[in-house]
Parts: C-alpha cells; structure tokens; sequence
C-alpha cells in the first residue's frame, strides 16, 4: 500500500460531479428491485480483498437493491488504470485513495464531496482516529472516512537475538547520530563475519560478513523519514506543505547517520544489495540472516507468511526527539462520476461501519481507523504469538502523516535518485539534500 511510483495526476479531467444528494433510501440510478444496481469498487491488495469477501455478503444480505463487484489491481497497474477510467468516464463507483495521490485527485474535480452525506445521516467522526481522517479532507470537505492506519516499528528475529545471548528490544532502546545509542551497539554485536565475530569485536572482516544487525536504506516512509523526524529534522514544514526542509541540519545529520550505517560501520547490508526496495527489505528479512528492519505494521501478514523463524515487534528506537512514527491510511472514496451516488454512499457507509472493520481486525490485516477496533486487532496478533500492542503504541504517540503534495510523485522520484546515491556512498548527506532542494525548487516552480 505504501511503495512509490511516479505517475501524477495531471489530466484535466472533464467529469460531471454536480449531482444532487437524494433523500436517505432513495437512489440516482436506474436499479429496480428485481435488478440490484451493481457498484464497481476497485482496491490493490488481494489479500484485503479476501477480508473484503466476507463482510461484502453481510452488506449484500442488508441491502439486496446493491451488488457490490469487487476488483484488484496491483499497486504498479491501479494508478494507471484509474487514471485511464477517469479519463474516460468509466471510473469505479469505489475506489481506494492514498495520500500520495489525494491532492491531485481534488484538484482535478474527480472526487465526490461526501460532506452533505455524513452531515445528513449524522456519522459520529469522533470515533476515528483524528489524523488520519484528515489525510482526506480539503477545503473543509471531506472525501472518505479513513478506513485504516498504520504504524512504524522495529520487527526483530527472535532467533538471532537468542543466539549472541541479547535481550530482545524494547521501549529502552534508543538512538542518536553522534554515537548510535543502544541501536548501534545492538546492531554491531549482531553483524558477524564468517568467522563469527561481531562488528563489536577487533578481529572483525567487513568484507567476509554473513549476518547483519539492521537494514539502513533508501525506504522514505518504512525506514528514514522516521529517524529524521525523531531527530528533529523533517520532510516538510507540515502536511501538504510546499516548503520543505531536507536540506537543514537535523535532517542532514540523521541522514548521514543512516548511510554511515552501511558505508562506514559495515552493520547494514550494502546499498547494492539492498536495492532500496521495500519488497526487497522484507525479502532480506525473510532469508534469516539479517536482525532488524523498521517496516510499516501492513506487512505482518508478509512476514507470518515468509519467515521461518520467530519474530517479535518493537516500538521504534527512542530518537533525541523521542519517538516518532510516520501514519497513513487508506480511505474509500466515490468517483464524482459515479451514476450511483446514493447506492455508493450507502455502501461506503458500511465500510466505515462497526461490523466491517471488525472483520479486518479480526483478520490482522490493518489497524482500522475506528478506535474500539484496537484490542481486537492486538488479540488476532497474540493468538498467533506476536504482541503487536507497539503498533498502538506507536499510533498513540507522536506521529506524523506521509509526505505529500500537488506534485509529489515527481518530487519523490528526485528524492529516491539523491539519497540513493548518498546510500551508495557517493555523495554526502549535505550534497543530496542541497540536490533534492534545487530540483524542489524547479519542480514547484513548474
């Protein structure tokens, strides 16, 4: 759900979103009771679709004028596809919405204004999570009820752990860019060589290592967005904001912090290896021979999946700032083109509903944006052995939403070629903010 592509919503789209809201009951569409108007809603995660499976019969049963169709498209292809229907009148009814993409999506008109609807049928929004409700609101209006959010935290191999004799992480471990703090210590009693020495010990090869302590790399939301803010530092000067703030100090230095975890102290896995892709993270993880990883709490399912060996979750490091962790969610939204506004409506409605994210706690998938959902969702990861009780404490703490704006794809694409560089060891952390920042500056200026 989080990984980047650089596709911008720049089509002025011609769509026709001045429809009337109908009275409660009643529809826009041309359905008739022996023929229930069918919705299209689009999503790009399959295993959500599985959760999406159970809980859409429910729905089905309650309102048997309305079927819900419901399809996948990967992460790579939804955009693209979105973009095309949109284009050409033919957009899902439903369709999921990210951040990243939200501010063009408004700007282009292509999205229905579900204020009036929410006013008129009294939703309680005090129930949600407040941030990221506001992921999807513009201009007082508000275009979904977020229906997930996640966290940021420290993901260990219990195994590992267990076997150089280290106690496993927790809300003591900490981190600083002047000496590493109790994270760097950890990290290099972890990484050994193939004669079995640790990164701690004299004798140790850097260039014969078999095991790293921790995964230091080019992931913005997963990985180092996180230790910039904890270090005082930031993307920008705050949501949506067009000023931005990578080429100051405290961003710098807990960048640099970060490469010189590979480059210099030899903890990391090199940049080559790594490919600066979240996937390919997690497959690191997965092979056993790496410690630690910050990932986002959306790929736990991933990591049941594909590890053979027992895993644990931690809060993040505590930063000179405390600890801060990066939120985002997904939200439903309506296409202000939709010829079934109403029956969309009363179907998002359920989606934001109790009985609904019940069944995606249950299942572990995500933290659901209703707040009752928590200890259901902690109690699915305990009786599968893994205390995800960090995530919540990470979502009741200090967190900031993902960075975005009008053109922000495009911006991303500027920040992933800098710092890969900087994580390669070709350039310093100073030179790739001062890079990042001219090529902001034309891009905003465009």
């Amino acid at each position: 759900m989080k990984r980047s592509t650089y596709l911008v919503f720049a089509l002025a789209l011609a769509v026709a979103c001045s429809g009337t809201v109908m009275a409660e009951g009643t529809s826009e569409s041309s359905g008739t009771s022996s023929q229930p108007v069918e919705l299209r809603f689009m999503i790009w995660d399959s295993t959500q679709r599985d959760t999406y499976e159970l809980s859409i019969p429910k729905f089905e049963e309650k309102n048997p004028g309305i079927k819900i169709n419901i399809e996948v498209a990967g992460w790579a292809q939804y955009w693209p596809k979105l973009q095309t229907e949109m284009a050409g009148g033919t957009a899902p009814d439903i369709f999921w919405n990210q951040i990243r993409y939200f501010p063009s999506l408004v700007e282009n008109n292509v999205l229905l204004d579900l204020t009036p609807f929410i006013e008129r049928d009294k939703i309680d929004l005090s129930k949600y999570d407040k941030t990221v409700l506001k992921i999807f609101q513009a201009d007082d209006k508000i275009y979904t009820i977020a229906k997930d959010r996640d966290a940021i935290v420290l993901v260990y191999n219990k195994d590992l752990f267990d076997k150089v004799g280290l106690p496993y992480p927790d809300a003591s471990m900490d981190w600083n860019p002047r000496d590493g703090g109790k994270l760097f210590e950890v990290a290099k009693r972890l990484t050994l060589d193939q004669s079995g020495n640790s990164a701690a010990d004299p004798g140790f090869e850097p260039k014969r290592i078999v095991q790293y302590g921790i995964i230091s790399d080019n992931r913005g939301q997963p990985f180092h967005w996180n230790f910039v803010l904890m270090n005082g530092g930031g993307v920008q000067r705050e949501p949506l904001s067009r000023e931005f703030l990578l080429d100051k100090p405290k961003t710098v230095e807990a960048m640099q912090f970060l490469a010189d975890l590979v480059n210099v102290h030899h903890v990391a896995p090199p940049a080559t290896t790594a490919d600066y892709h979240p996937g390919q993270a997690r497959q690191t993880f997965a092979t056993g021979r790496l410690a630690m990883i910050t990932d986002g709490s959306w790929v736990f399912k991933q990591f049941q999946e594909t590890a053979n060996f027992r895993w644990g979750v931690a809060p993040l490091p505590e930063g000179p700032e405390g600890r801060v962790s990066i939120t985002n969610g997904i939200g439903e939204t309506i296409s202000a083109d939709s010829k079934n506004k109403e029956e969309s409506w009363t179907a998002l409605k359920y989606f934001a509903g109790e009985e609904n994210h019940r069944f995606f706690a249950e299942a572990g998938n995500v933290v659901t944006s209703l707040k009752s959902m928590e200890s259901v969702y902690v109690d699915f990861w305990k009786s599968q052995g893994v205390d995800a009780s960090p995530v919540i404490e990470m979502l009741s703490g200090k967190t900031a939403l993902s960075p975005s704006t009008k053109g922000w794809n495009e911006i991303d694409a500027s920040i992933k070629k800098h710092y890969d560089l900087l994580f390669l060891g070709q350039v310093d952390a100073q030179t790739a903010g001062n890079n990042i920042m001219a090529d902001i500056q034309r891009i905003l200026n465009n």
